[in-house]
């Protein structure tokens, strides 16, 4: 995969384009996120299976991030409080 583009934002900077309506992405597109990991709160689905809403900060704000069981599976031992992740999504 060929990388056309990198921008950096903040986190506020990312709101405030949103509260603006003049929101950086589209909907669908991939994002990479990095932050501080400070709060973990696992979850169990309606089918049995763990999931984790996270709670992603930067130095100037916080965004939550949904993993999902499949994804949570594969990566449950990185998601540490306190720890650095780096995130792609959608």
């Amino acid at each position: 995969e060929v990388v056309e583009q990198v921008n950096t934002y903040r986190l506020d900077e990312l709101f405030e384009g949103v509260e603006l309506g003049n929101g950086t992405f589209n909907e669908g597109e991939r994002i990479v996120l990095a932050g501080l990991l400070a709060k973990r709160g696992d979850r169990i689905t309606k089918n049995n299976s763990r999931m984790s809403i996270l709670t992603v900060e930067d130095l100037y704000d916080a965004i939550e991030v949904m993993v999902f069981p499949k994804v949570f599976k594969k990566c449950e031992a990185a998601l540490v409080e306190d720890g650095f992740l780096v995130i792609e999504g959608r």
